[in-house]
């Protein structure tokens, strides 16, 4: 990661903890209509959760319109946090992921107002974290919002007569059954 554009060639994985879960996050590079990104469609597809970044040192406003355009034209619609994921059928031509916006660059001047802006327009519709990669402020609000958007829980598993183990919850979505958390710690377990 550099502080010029198009500095992320090809997608980066990368592990971010928070508190005792470890959160995978892919770095991509830049999504615009002048680069045809083969890899974009199948990569938001397979994952949980959406940050659209945004570069508030830029116009942030028109890259988000940039972004949400790219996104309708392969049939993703984001979700913030209080949005309902439409039932099976309602929309069917759309997939739906749960989406944050990180608003970066908020150290360099100028860029206050920009983030007002942002926030003024898609505040209502999306969790806006505002933070500066380079100070590092901000980054662990955006952390915590970045789990509250997995929409998951954590099961600490306690073998019979010892205590629970904290240290590694088992990570399920928060619909999730007894059924489920018992095939997540062996396959062998529900049957036993």
């Amino acid at each position: 990661v550099a502080g010029y554009p198009f500095s992320t060639r090809k997608p980066i994985p990368g592990m971010m903890p928070f508190e005792n879960v470890q959160i995978q996050l892919v770095d991509v590079p830049p999504i615009n209509f002048e680069i045809g990104e083969a890899w974009l469609s199948p990569m938001v597809r397979n994952a949980d959760v959406l940050i659209i970044m945004v570069d508030l040192n830029g116009d942030p406003l028109a890259q988000m319109e940039e972004i949400l355009a790219r996104l309708e034209g392969i049939r993703i619609k984001p979700l913030g946090f209080e949005d309902e994921a439409t039932h099976e059928g309602e929309v069917s031509f759309l997939e739906q992921k749960r989406t944050v916006i990180v608003a970066n660059k908020l150290d360099l001047d100028g860029t206050k107002e920009k983030e007002g802006m942002l926030r003024e327009r898609y505040g209502y519709s999306f969790p806006v974290f505002s933070l500066s990669a380079t100070k590092g402020t901000g980054l662990e609000d955006l952390r915590g919002g970045i789990f509250k958007a997995l929409d998951v829980i954590r099961i600490y598993t306690k073998p019979p007569g010892k205590e629970a183990d904290i240290s590694e919850p088992v990570i399920l979505r928060k619909d999730s059954t007894v059924e489920d958390a018992a095939n997540s710690v062996h396959k062998d377990f529900v049957s036993d």
